[in-house]
């Protein structure tokens, strides 16, 4: 008997013949043990390529043109498209919590009292269920209609299918999709400014009959849900409540509904998908690219910035990141012989003195001793409200404010929110814009009229100094609610969905960012073949030497990056599908049991089946 060398997965089962294909090794004692995934891998073997895109927009945004186009090209592609919508699926749940509880079924909600309904429906999901109940029931039901959506696209001789989400609007439902559909997962984040989508609500809720007096409030409500600022039920947020602010910037593709520029994008971003092998970044995809980089090499403690400052033609004239200052010019970076980084003094100052400043100011304010003429200096009813807080605590014996109690207080969502608790002028490090113009400024780098990209939109104190520095546009990606830049400098930068910033050639611009994420750059523009090979030359005389490759929509392929597999018949990677399916059966099998608590922890009523416009 001769024994074969090959990895052993199991001892169950021992063969004297090898895998085919496997060179015999001599004078060594080895088994071959079959593996079940031997088995289940030809079960899997006939499904087409499957992808999963999912959109991220904030309330109220149009984003039907995206999708219309998007359908376009994916059939272009023959590609079978199908949408998965994730209000309509929470619907559904709250429904059969109602059934179940013994509750009659109401008629269908409309307008603002129907969103409301989904909203608080979904977070008391992700509260009882998991914060990332919606993404589960949305992996459920691509699992569910897998074997009739791929049926029907075996029948119309398709190439594959697109399954798209709508809508993701809590990070840890990406974090969650992502896992279980890898490279072959994508988001696409839908931008609209926040005068227009506030009137396109409320524009709605007035057709589904709601009282136009309450339209306008009604919608700002809604919107201030979405974004997390305020819970849709209830006195306090919780941390898998809804957020489009914290989801919206992890998108791997940004497109802005009403710029030209998006149905170019979208062209581009699905060309690469199939391979075009001819696509390469724009001048913008590569700016923010350099600042995307930069950011990696921050260590803050705080945030992760990166920037980077080009000439309008997208030529690279600096970087920066948030660090801490280095004498001599720059910021501290990985290799410095001295290293002052704040992770090596293993404390950030800022949250010390923002809890030392409220505690200043409590104690100044309630327990401190005050002059008779200090008292006098006050109006009247200012003098008689704090003379009544102060004798409370006086009665209760307050003596101090500890400051145990102090930095206690973010605890609670409300007071954590506050701007006391959100201070930024605390903190020892540079941050990645100044970093940026600084370095040119050492370098005696002219930088007026020059555009900065970011990867986080700029606090108020570097908004001063970008105007100052003579930038002319400022690109970014992630919201910083801390900004109060907005506020302070209407007058001088035009904010894109700012009704107080109009169109203004004086003014600097900042804009959200459009394009690729380069954090998809990898995939998306990987090296695949351009040109054919003298050997197909020789073997085909309709080929001239040095013909570039053949490239079309019905013909073209996953790029080998995203399907996860390159082989000569493009199949699909077998063991790829195995692992996403049984990512999605573990799901759908934790998500049931916990579906249950919902029995006596819903909100007691059932919540109409969103239809097919109805924001989530």
């Amino acid at each position: 008997m001769r024994w074969w060398r090959w990895p052993i997965m199991s001892r169950s089962t021992l063969s004297d013949d090898p895998p085919q294909g496997t060179p015999p090794v001599q004078d060594s004692v080895f088994a071959y043990a079959k593996n079940d995934l031997d088995e289940i891998a030809p079960r899997h073997a006939h499904l087409l390529p499957e992808l999963v895109i999912a959109f991220a927009r904030p309330q109220g945004t149009n984003d039907g043109p995206a999708r219309r186009h998007l359908k376009m090209l994916l059939e272009a592609h023959a590609y079978l498209y199908r949408e998965v919508q994730v209000a309509d699926l929470i619907g559904q749940v709250a429904d059969k919590v109602s059934v179940i509880e013994g509750n009659p079924r109401r008629e269908p909600l409309k307008g603002y009292e129907r969103v409301l309904d989904l909203m608080q429906w979904g977070d008391e999901l992700r509260s009882v269920v998991d914060p990332s109940a919606a993404a589960m029931l949305a992996i459920g039901e691509i699992r569910n209609i897998r074997a009739e959506v791929q049926r029907e696209a075996l029948e119309a001789r398709l190439k594959g299918v697109a399954y798209i989400v709508r809508n993701l609007m809590q990070p840890r439902e990406v974090a969650l999709i992502r896992s279980v559909y890898k490279q072959r997962f994508f988001l696409v984040g839908v931008y609209q400014e926040a005068d227009q989508r506030l009137k396109r609500l409320a524009d709605r809720f007035v057709h589904d009959d709601d009282d136009p007096a309450d339209a306008t409030n009604n919608a700002l409500h809604i919107c201030e849900i979405d974004a997390g600022l305020r819970p849709s039920a209830g006195q306090f947020a919780a941390d898998g409540s809804l957020n489009i602010d914290n989801t919206f910037h992890q998108a791997d593709v940004f497109i802005d509904w009403s710029d030209r520029e998006c149905i170019k994008v979208l062209d581009r971003w699905v060309k690469q998908l199939f391979g075009y092998p001819f696509g390469s970044p724009m001048p913008e995809e590569s700016g923010m690219a350099y600042a995307y980089l930069a950011a990696r090499c921050s260590v803050s403690l705080g945030r992760s910035v990166g920037a980077a400052i080009t000439r309008p033609d997208g030529c690279l004239l600096a970087i920066g990141w948030n660090e801490i200052a280095q004498p001599g010019g720059g910021v501290y970076r990985e290799g410095c012989p001295t290293d002052n980084r704040d992770h090596h003094r293993e404390t950030d100052p800022s949250d010390d003195h923002r809890v030392t400043a409220l505690a200043h100011f409590l104690k100044a304010l309630l327990v401190a001793e005050w002059s008779e003429e200090d008292s006098t200096r006050l109006p009247d009813h200012a003098r008689e409200w704090l003379k009544h807080v102060r004798k409370l605590m006086k009665d209760g014996q307050v003596t101090d404010v500890p400051r145990s109690a102090i930095r206690a207080l973010p605890a609670i969502s409300t007071l954590a929110a506050t701007r006391l608790f959100n201070l930024i002028e605390f903190g020892r490090s540079v941050h990645a814009e100044m970093a940026a113009i600084t370095d040119t400024s050492r370098r005696g780098i002219p930088i007026a009229g020059a555009q900065l990209f970011v990867t986080t939109f700029p606090c108020h104190e570097c908004t001063r100094n970008i105007v100052a520095s003579g930038i002319s546009k400022v690109i970014y990606v992630e919201p910083y609610g801390k900004s109060m830049a907005p506020v302070l400098y209407d007058d001088l930068v035009a904010f894109k969905g700012s009704p107080a910033s109009a169109d203004d050639p004086s003014k600097v611009v900042f804009e959200p960012y459009v394009g690729i994420s380069p954090k998809r750059f990898d995939e998306l523009f990987s090296a695949v073949p351009r040109k054919y090979s003298l050997r197909e030359v020789a073997t085909n005389p309709r080929l001239a030497e040095g013909a570039v490759m053949d490239w079309n929509e019905r013909t073209s392929t996953l790029r080998p990056s995203i399907n996860g597999y390159a082989s000569e018949n493009n199949a699909v990677d077998p063991y790829f599908e195995i692992a996403k399916q049984i990512a999605e059966n573990s799901i759908v099998r934790q998500l049931a049991p916990k579906l249950e608590g919902l029995k006596t922890t819903g909100n007691g009523g059932p919540a109409a089946a969103a239809g097919p416009d109805v924001d989530r």
